[in-house]
């Protein structure tokens, strides 16, 4: 009797721990993916100021889990995607020369909280917002 306490004690301790780190990783990641939509929108603020006052286009090109490239004719910056995070499909937008972009729907999938993060990107001007849904 005293042997099964004792081994319930310790599964149930290393249950304890594996589900505390869980939750710190999960949340480390929301962080991470936090921080990466906060850098992507100072990519793209700073592809239409490009676009405005240099009258320079930028493509953006999307595609599986590595980085997110944004590329003009004078630099090309790369925004690195977190772990969790993946680009669902092959994307390639253009900022045009006047600050504009065809709208279209861009979707990123997400393991840290089984996310999906939908891009929609509006008529015109180069306004986009972001819709997260569980899937």
């Amino acid at each position: 009797m005293l042997e099964m306490l004792v081994t319930l004690i310790i599964v149930a301790a290393i249950l304890l721990l594996t589900s505390m780190n869980s939750r710190q990783f999960q949340q480390r990641q929301i962080d991470l993916e936090r921080h990466f939509w906060q850098t992507f929108d100072n990519y793209w603020q700073q592809a239409l100021f490009t676009a405005r006052h240099e009258h320079r286009e930028t493509v953006i090109r999307m595609t599986g889990t590595d980085a997110i490239t944004f590329r003009s004719n004078r630099k090309t910056q790369t925004l690195k995607l977190p772990d969790s995070m993946s680009v669902k499909g092959d994307y390639r937008l253009t900022i045009r020369k006047d600050a504009t972009i065809s709208p279209q729907t861009v979707t990123l999938l997400s393991s840290a909280g089984n996310w999906r993060y939908k891009m929609i990107i509006q008529m015109g001007w180069g306004i986009y917002r972001i819709e997260r849904e569980t899937y």
